[in-house]
């Protein structure tokens, strides 16, 4: 992992026991091996998945990579 994970880091997240495909999260809580992720922007085929789950999952740290947004210089 490159960057540590902290709570309100965006995230891409490979793996999940609710969705069936990668979606982009944000960190919510942290504990020892897993993280809950609010789910942000996720595949069509999952949106009846994540609206049950109520848009958070939880996933184990190994299956998530922060994700670094860059400004636009103007």
């Amino acid at each position: 992992m490159d960057n540590p994970i902290q709570i309100g880091n965006l995230v891409q997240c490979n793996k999940s026991d609710d969705l069936t495909k990668p979606f982009l999260g944000k960190v919510k809580r942290i504990m020892d091996n897993h993280v809950i992720v609010q789910i942000l922007h996720f595949d069509a085929s999952d949106r009846w998945v994540a609206d049950k789950v109520q848009y958070t999952t939880l996933i184990k740290k190994c299956n998530i990579k922060t994700v670094v947004v860059h400004k636009r210089a103007q």
